[in-house]
């Protein structure tokens, strides 16, 4: 089956199945229709990891300067995107309403798109013992004390009882990169002032830091 042929039919495959099974096709293209159609990408949560890309079965997805860019005009809305991406940064238009209104407390003028406000503003206190936990491809895990030793901008990383030197993180805004000890970097977002969160190089799993209390 052709490239473009393909996308027809699972673009269509997608749409009506659920609405013929449901017997009310009508009523939901109406309901549909009030609300802003397609999926977009919240460039502050947006790690630029290619998860999506690699799902995406119908390639509309792309990677510009770093972050990733849904072609709405080729995807199908299968959801594929949105269960894959480790930083939740891909949802619906029609929720980016809900997401400003659930996590500042109130309602906001809606902006475009691609200027929608961060969702947070989290201070990085690298003060303190740090779990740093590794979710590996193959499913296994691995944890390990640490200390963040610098600024909230940039510094080494320690193990917490040895003093030992494991790597070292820089931090733009909530922008994380980490320099593993092989030299390859793990990117990936401050969630809050006590969590750190990403994924690991060449699709190796995920990664989080999190704050002991």
């Amino acid at each position: 089956m052709g490239t473009i042929k393909r996308r027809a039919f699972l673009k269509t495959a997608a749409w009506a199945c659920p609405f013929l099974a449901a017997g009310g096709g009508t009523f939901l293209r109406a309901q549909q229709k009030k609300e802003e159609p397609g999926l977009t990408v919240l460039k502050d949560k947006c790690t630029g990891c290619g998860d999506c890309v690699k799902v995406c079965p119908v390639e509309a997805i792309a990677l510009k300067n770093g972050k990733a860019v849904i072609d709405n005009g080729e995807c199908i809305e299968c959801d594929a995107c949105i269960e894959e991406c480790p930083t939740e940064a891909i949802l619906y238009k029609k929720d980016l309403e809900k997401s400003r209104t659930e996590n500042t407390g109130r309602t906001e003028p809606a902006k475009k798109v691609d200027d929608q406000p961060a969702l947070f503003d989290p201070k990085f206190d690298n003060a303190g013992v740090w779990i740093m936990t590794g979710t590996f491809a193959d499913g296994s895990t691995s944890s390990e004390s640490i200390r963040f030793v610098g600024t909230a901008a940039s510094g080494v990383i320690k193990a917490a009882q040895s003093n030992e030197e494991q790597g070292s993180y820089k931090i733009d805004g909530t922008l994380v990169e980490i320099r593993l000890p092989d030299g390859s970097i793990a990117k990936g977002r401050v969630a809050s002032g006590d969590r750190l969160e990403g994924t690991l190089p060449d699709g190796g799993g995920k990664w989080r830091a999190e704050r002991k209390r």
